[in-house]
């Protein structure tokens, strides 16, 4: 997987992103949901595609939020980028 992080290391703000982040909360989503997902969103915003960032916040919410499991290699690829949001190996191993 590609090493993850900013030139700083660092996570870009909110207020750094505000002009160029293309991610909209889903009608469908509660506050905590898109919060959580907006997180991971910022943190690897312009490190990733856009659509790949989308499926995989996507995929971390529905994990988290409603206990969806996916394939090995997919949840190892995510499991690895949680840390950096703060998050500890929340998803399950299919």
């Amino acid at each position: 997987m590609a090493e993850v992080g900013n030139a700083s290391g660092k996570p870009s703000t909110t207020s750094q992103l505000s002009s160029t982040f293309p991610f909209q909360k889903a009608s469908h989503e509660t506050k905590v949901q898109w919060e959580y997902r907006k997180r991971f969103l910022e943190y690897y915003n312009g490190q990733y595609p856009d659509d790949q960032l989308e499926c995989w916040s996507k995929i971390i919410s529905n994990a988290k939020f409603y206990g969806c499991k996916y394939n090995k290699v997919v949840m190892d690829q995510l499991n690895e980028l949680l840390p950096a949001i703060g998050e500890d190996r929340i998803l399950p191993r299919s």
